[in-house]
């Protein structure tokens, strides 16, 4: 049965992704630990649901037991106090295996496979991992692309495949990364099976590998989007040993920028700092948007560790590189790039510093930037600029811009901007007629609605 990618199908508990994994029932679960521990847990289902709504914490026993039957060694069950040890079931993407076309080809099979299978929400790559991989990539060495004599692919075919990817740009923009993810990934298994099959000639391998590393680039984006942390991970794994394999280092450093950004959002901003370091090293001198991206967001992962002197300075460094841009230097890709200090995270760095009326005088300028069709960098905006209005005590005004942003927030297929929604109301003051009024409001606005 086909599964929705959407935010209705996210798993908020890890066991529940442990149950999900391996196939278990709450019965299950109860059975293991009565047989384990001795504790009376006979067919106690409710018990665990308990503990899987965050209503109860299992006592030592019981957790060991459980520990004992997943594997994890019960020190870390004390060290890491219920339920974060159990993050600790699943070992971290292996991210150490050599640079090779070999490597490459097998992580892109597993990813088409079962990545969209991971609704844990989770991150599986600690920082070090994810700075490692990078580094990794920087490194690699270029490698042999094979493929036949004469295959079946032509470049009219890869050109339309790249074209079908633009159009997911667009979509992505409009209807948010869950509604785009089982397209892209489809795409992608394509193109594996042609690079696996081989059935290409040799001159075209580097493109369909180039392509491969695109493809699996968005495909991670449109899971980061869907909340789909862990399956993100995956995908940009795999899109980074595509990007080298076809010596792309264009889309190795946006793949390092998504890794970064994910960082950030996670509340990383050190190992965001890290991520994009490597990746600015490696950007070709002339993409001085692409440039200034990388230092836009960096400002965001340095106000993140509270260093608002670096962020305010790197947000003034990426408007002078975007003010020298030059049309044909810069990845088609990067299309979306506006001026720097107007973008979400110029506004999110400011804010994260306590500059709110430069936040804020950012944040509008932004918005009035948008287009029709960017509706979920203007749910971006909007939140952002409630949050300004509410950390300067403007009830009133936060709780308009709240109510516009939820209307922003209609038809989007986006963890990302529910969780926003979730975080900005819940800065509204407790007890506040205007605050169940807009929790009101918002359960109204994404209420299905009936055609008649």
């Amino acid at each position: 049965m086909p599964m929705s990618t959407g935010t209705r199908d996210l798993i908020g508990h890890p066991l529940t992704a442990v149950r999900f994994q391996r196939g278990w029932t709450l019965v299950h679960v109860a059975t293991v630990v009565a047989r384990r521990s001795r504790l009376n847990m006979a067919v106690r289902k409710e018990k665990v649901w308990r503990w899987e709504k965050g209503l109860a914490v299992p006592e030592p026993p019981a957790q060991y037991a459980l520990a004992d039957e997943l594997g994890v060694a019960r020190h870390l069950v004390d060290a890491c106090p219920w339920p974060d040890w159990l993050l600790l079931v699943d070992p971290e993407e292996p991210t150490t295996t050599a640079w090779t076309t070999s490597a490459a080809a097998d992580t892109i099979a597993k990813v088409v496979e079962s990545a969209v299978m991971d609704r844990r929400g989770f991150l599986i790559m600690s920082g070090s991992a994810a700075t490692g991989l990078a580094a990794a990539w920087s490194a690699a060495e270029p490698q042999q692309v094979p493929g036949l004599d004469r295959g079946r692919v032509t470049p009219d075919m890869v050109d339309h495949m790249h074209a079908r990817l633009e159009q997911l740009w667009h979509l992505d923009d409009v209807l948010g990364g869950g509604a785009c993810l089982a397209a892209g990934v489809a795409d992608l298994r394509l193109v594996e099976n042609l690079i696996r099959t081989g059935n290409h000639p040799a001159e075209l391998g580097g493109r369909l590998w180039s392509l491969a590393a695109a493809q699996a680039r968005f495909c991670g984006w449109a899971a980061f989007d869907a909340g789909l942390q862990a399956a993100a991970q995956r995908f940009w794994h795999a899109a980074l040993r595509a990007a080298a394999v076809a010596s792309d280092v264009d889309q190795g450093v946006y793949v390092l920028s998504n890794l970064a950004l994910q960082s950030a959002y996670a509340g990383d901003g050190a190992t965001a700092v890290g991520l994009l370091e490597v990746a600015r090293r490696r950007v070709d001198p002339a993409a001085r948007t692409v440039l200034a991206m990388l230092d836009c967001w960096s400002a965001r992962a340095h106000a993140l560790s509270g260093d608002a002197t670096t962020a305010a300075v790197l947000i003034n460094q990426a408007d002078d590189l975007y003010d020298r841009r030059r049309d044909g230097d810069d990845p088609d890709w990067v299309y979306w790039m506006p001026q720097p200090s107007l973008t979400a995270e110029a506004g999110t760095a400011l804010l994260a510093i306590n500059d709110l009326p430069a936040a804020e005088r950012s944040l509008g300028a932004g918005l009035d930037t948008l287009d029709a069709d960017s509706t979920r960098d203007r749910n971006l905006y909007l939140v952002r600029i409630a949050e300004t209005q509410l950390r300067t005590n403007r009830i009133d005004e936060a709780d308009a811009t709240a109510r516009a942003a939820i209307d922003a927030a209609t038809g989007i297929d986006s963890a990302r901007v529910q969780q926003r929604l979730d975080a900005l109301l819940k800065q509204f003051p407790a007890g506040d007629p205007r605050t169940q009024h807009l929790s009101d409001y918002r359960m109204a606005a994404h209420q299905p609605r009936m055609l008649g």
